[in-house]
This record gives C-alpha cells, sequence and structure tokens, in this order.
C-alpha cells in the first residue's frame, strides 16, 4: 500500500504543479476553497489509480505487483470484478478515514477495512 500511496502522490503533486494551484492567497476563503479543491483531487487520484489497476492489472496494483501479493477471497479463489470495484471504493473510503482504518488494521491483525467487509485476503 506505501508503495501504491507514493505512486499516487507523484501524480497528484504533478496535477497540482499542472494545474498551478497553490496555498498561498490573500483572503482566507480562497485558501479554503484551495485547500477543498486539493483534497478533492487526491481522493479522486486514488480512486483513478485503484480504478485503473482494477481494470487493466486485475486488481493488482504496481506494489502487490513488486511484492508478488495477490488478494482472493475466502475461499482462496480470483476475485470477481464486482468485488475488486468494491473493494476500490471501500479502499478509498478507508484512505480517506485514514485513523479508523489504521486502528482497525491494527486490532484485525494486519486486516484491511475492504477485507473486513468483503471477506477477503491478500496472500502471497
Amino acid at each position: 500500500m506505501i508503495i501504491d500511496m507514493l505512486i499516487v502522490l507523484i501524480g497528484y503533486n504533478l496535477l497540482i504543479n499542472l494545474l498551478n494551484i497553490t496555498t498561498e492567497e490573500r483572503h482566507l476563503w480562497h485558501l479554503r476553497i484551495k485547500i477543498y479543491w486539493k483534497a478533492i483531487l487526491l481522493g479522486c487520484s486514488y480512486l483513478f489509480y485503484f480504478w485503473l489497476m482494477d481494470v487493466f492489472l486485475a486488481g493488482k496494483t504496481l506494489g502487490k505487483t513488486l511484492l508478488k501479493i495477490r488478494v482472493v477471497s475466502s475461499e482462496g479463489l480470483p476475485l470477481t470484478w464486482k468485488t475488486r470495484l468494491i473493494r476500490t471504493v471501500l479502499k478509498v473510503i478507508g484512505i480517506l478515514i485514514l485513523p479508523v482504518a489504521a486502528v482497525l488494521f491494527l486490532w484485525a491483525r494486519s486486516f484491511t477495512v475492504q477485507d473486513q467487509v468483503l471477506g477477503t485476503r491478500a496472500i502471497r
């Protein structure tokens, strides 16, 4: 997940620079609007990246590919496209509520929010 987050953040920073969205404003309300746009753009960047991986690499992100990890159902079968899509949306929600997701990850012994909800697991 860390590898994937770095890839998304690099793409996000490129987009921010391309769109010339800075936080240097004289008025506080302009600054707030730009911060909201940055947050929305970051969420969309994560969603787009994981959606691309679901469509073109059958749910295998670049991080999983490098670490030779795959996600399977509770029965050990490959995930269906519907499960991969729901898992992607849950993953983005988990990133947006990171403190809650981190507590669940530590409490559930290395299961993510999407794994808990869908009954999936990552294996080598």
